[in-house]
């Protein structure tokens, strides 16, 4: 992980950590790297919401749900 070039910078101030982590998340789905973002978006996942957000996650890159429905699911559960 240290050898990744810096993230660019989201208008006038750097990425926040989530928005760096959401970043990376949306490019392997992007690449097609499907299962790869669906283990690394869990792997942050708080213990307390671990089996919701896998079940989801899950079965949206199983299913090829386009990556704008995975953002939207990701939203929920930064909110």
């Amino acid at each position: 992980m240290t050898d990744m070039p810096p993230l660019p910078p989201v208008g006038d101030r750097p990425m926040t950590d989530r928005e760096a982590e959401l970043a990376q998340f949306m490019a392997l789905v992007q690449l097609g790297r499907h299962k790869s973002a669906v283990l690394l978006e869990l792997c942050r996942t708080p213990l307390a919401k671990y089996l919701a957000l896998a079940i989801l996650l899950l079965a949206a890159a199983l299913c090829g749900v386009p990556a704008e429905a995975i953002s939207f699911l990701l939203k929920l559960r930064a909110g």
